[in-house]
């Protein structure tokens, strides 16, 4: 590719508001590119695996605004970039990756390192397209990134520009079966008890509505955790459709006789059941996004949505009931000293203020999503879409990035520390404040739970890696942690100027115990 494309594409990229880069740099225009950024202040932060800078780059762009871009070279380096572009296009996060490429009239005997880069991840990008150098193509690439519902976009930067329009691979379907608001608002206005579920897209809504208003039982979805402050007396905490013993599907849901989706959709759910009531549903796409929730009533957000919201806002009960709910829930989780709900209690309340959470996925996001109370949707970011083991430590580590200054909890156990533990080093380089704190029961816990009796140890994971010494090995301050005193201490002693790698060891059928009521 010719330097004044590369230029150009770094520019329109600058001027899309692509303000960081991960990779692992290559020789070629991929080289070229990163430096062209970097002298446009874009900063670039070399990792360990693609994958990682994937993922990096959703964490800066979990908002749904493009922010960050993946670089690689072809062939192998984009293969590896696919873990983090899945997880993007689960999570909803606006970005771009873009990979050096063959030109698409490079003859069939060129084989080095060649793939089809658009047929490999086609069914998880937004769109593809070769780079052209033009502005228009930036400006292209950050609109359809952030379009509802926002994800991946990836770029081929092929040995010369070449002009071909580019492919929406994704574009949800308009709204098209919706009912007026004011119909919406009659039905919340009959109801006695309306229930509120608020999605990922309730952070997007046009109408852009105050949530903490509400003064009826919430519950959200996990990715949603916190868009309603669940300090609150009406927080229900997360839904996830799954009716656990201490879910609130069973405790405050069952109680209501409206429920009222606020972008609450099929894939932010484990299961999609029919809610039991009659429901309205508030979005900005689709019908195929509340398949198997059962017969609503569809209301245009940026139409009806405001006529809805105020409706809810005239309405209040339910206090009791969640009050009810919460103190079963917390009687459960915290029971006993030295146990993972007690564990996190300490964390939060020994971390900063304006912290955020990172989970990675296993029995301990199921407790996290329960007991630690987020204050706003920035407190709390994890892969609570795609569950996704081995996001947590670089989602943890580009948010802070991204978000500079930022305190950031990064909790994963035994299965999530293994893909990407090398990337603390980056932690590590840029002093990051990022406390990674491992829950270990030496198993893969949520597999366990469900093996049989005498399963072979290797089938259920875990190990006897000696974590805390290969923190240190990367340069990570770290500790071995087995009570609450532990912790308190470890945590006031954190002098916050770089990186702290926790081992929290817990017994493991206790351990599994507390996750498997809650869902």
């Amino acid at each position: 590719m010719t330097t004044t494309h590369v230029e150009a594409l770094a520019r329109g990229l600058v001027d899309a508001g692509v303000c960081h880069a991960f990779g692992v740099t290559g020789s070629g225009s991929s080289l070229a590119l990163i430096s062209a950024l970097q002298t446009r202040g874009c900063q670039y932060v070399g990792v360990g695996h693609e994958g990682a800078a994937a993922l990096m780059a959703g964490a800066c762009g979990r908002d749904g605004c493009l922010r960050a871009a993946a670089i690689t070279i072809k062939g192998p380096g984009f293969v590896n970039l696919l873990p983090g572009i899945l997880s993007n296009a689960y999570e909803g996060r606006a970005t771009v990756s873009i990979s050096e490429a063959y030109a698409a009239d490079a003859p069939a005997w060129r084989r080095h390192k060649r793939a089809d880069h658009r047929a490999l991840a086609g069914s998880m990008l937004k769109g593809y397209a070769r780079v052209d150098g033009s502005a228009a193509q930036a400006n292209w690439t950050r609109a359809l990134a952030e379009s509802e519902y926002p994800g991946p976009v990836h770029l081929d930067l092929g040995p010369a520009a070449e002009a071909a329009a580019p492919t929406v691979l994704r574009d949800d379907d308009p709204l098209d079966d919706a009912v007026a608001g004011e119909a919406g608002a009659d039905l919340i206005a009959r109801a006695s008890r309306p229930l509120v579920v608020l999605g990922s897209f309730a952070a997007r809504h046009p109408g852009s509505p105050d949530w903490n208003a509400l003064r009826v039982p919430v519950v959200t979805t996990a990715a949603a955790k916190g868009i309603y402050d669940e300090r609150l007396p009406w927080s229900a905490g997360v839904i996830t459709g799954e009716r656990g013993e201490l879910a609130p599907e069973g405790s405050v849901v069952s109680k209501a006789d409206l429920v009222v989706g606020i972008g609450f959709r099929n894939d932010e759910v484990v299961a999609a059941n029919a809610p039991d009531v009659p429901g309205i549903f508030v979005d900005a796409v689709g019908a195929g996004v509340r398949a198997g929730f059962g017969a609503v009533h569809a209301v245009s957000a940026e139409q009806g949505g405001r006529a809805v919201y105020e409706a809810l806002l005239d309405k209040e009960w339910g206090a009791d009931v969640v009050a009810a709910h919460r103190a079963r829930v917390e009687r459960h989780v915290l029971s006993g000293d030295w146990q993972l709900g007690r564990a996190l209690r300490t964390i939060a309340a020994g971390i900063d203020a304006g912290s955020v959470l990172v989970p990675d996925t296993g029995f301990f996001c199921t407790v996290a999503e329960t007991i630690w109370l987020s204050a706003s949707r920035r407190a709390f970011c994890g892969s609570s879409v795609g569950r996704f083991m081995g996001t947590g430590i670089p989602t943890a580590i580009g948010i802070a990035l991204g978000e500079p200054g930022t305190p950031v909890v990064a909790l994963f156990g035994d299965g999530g520390a293994s893909p990407y533990f090398g990337e603390i080093r980056i932690a590590v380089r840029h002093s990051l404040p990022i406390l990674f704190a491992m829950a270990s029961d030496g198993r893969y816990g949520s597999v366990a739970a469900f093996a049989s009796p005498g399963a072979d140890a290797a089938t259920l994971g875990g190990g006897d890696v000696d974590w805390c010494a290969a923190a240190r090995g990367l340069g990570c301050e770290a500790a071995a942690i087995d009570s609450t005193v532990a912790l308190e201490s470890a945590l006031s002693n954190w002098r916050r100027s770089g990186p702290l790698f926790l081992r929290m060891a817990f017994e493991p059928d206790r351990y599994a115990a507390v996750a498997r009521r809650l869902r």
